[in-house]
């Protein structure tokens, strides 16, 4: 059994996807995981937005548009990212992207309700991401979104805090590394002014 590669921390698919990319705001430690079409259909998978079945079918198709889709997975990620941070030019991308998830899409009775239904083809895994974001920008409530507080860090979430307070990405990665050296700033400025 595989362990997971891809956080799960932003309390949506979407922004687990914006998540990809590792010390975000560190230029010299910056990170992306995604790093080929195997890796993107990796963290697909893991997010729960295609199926097994369908991360098998994706993959044969995936190969003939590598490079081309992979950097429309990107595109993706960095609007959903420019979203939650306000950059005014990201909901450009993000609406080329569901328009054309729009545009090869039909609806279809699942049970009781209607979902989207695309073609199973290399877009497919990008398509199906964007417009679960349209879902999650249209059901939640922006100011929900966050960024963690974390110089360095950059991951982005759904604070669904009672008190909207949440600061950072992981309590116990994020908010430990900060919380002791807010400690050690303290301490060593106590001691400069002994």
């Amino acid at each position: 059994m595989s362990t997971r590669r891809f956080a799960r921390i932003g309390g949506h698919p979407a922004l687990d996807l914006a998540n990809t990319v590792d010390w975000r705001l560190d230029p010299t430690r910056r990170h992306d995981h995604l790093t080929d079409m195997s890796e993107a259909l990796r963290c697909f998978a893991e997010l729960h937005v295609i199926t097994p079945d369908e991360r098998a079918q994706v993959a044969g198709a995936a190969v003939a548009h590598d490079e081309s889709e992979l950097d429309a997975v990107r595109r993706l990620r960095e609007a959903v990212y420019g979203v939650v941070i306000g950059d005014e030019s990201a909901p450009g991308e993000l609406s080329r992207q569901v328009v054309e998830a729009t545009a090869v899409a039909t609806l279809a009775r699942q049970g009781d309700a209607l979902e989207w239904m695309l073609p199973v083809d290399a877009r497919m895994p990008r398509l199906r991401m964007a417009l679960l974001t349209v879902d999650l920008l249209t059901h939640e409530s922006l100011d929900r979104l966050a960024r963690c507080d974390d110089d360095a860090c950059g991951w982005v979430f759904l604070d669904r805090s009672p008190r909207h307070n949440r600061r950072w990405c992981v309590a116990e990665d994020c908010g430990n590394r900060n919380r002791v050296k807010a400690h050690y700033d303290r301490v060593r400025t106590t001691a400069d002014r002994a």
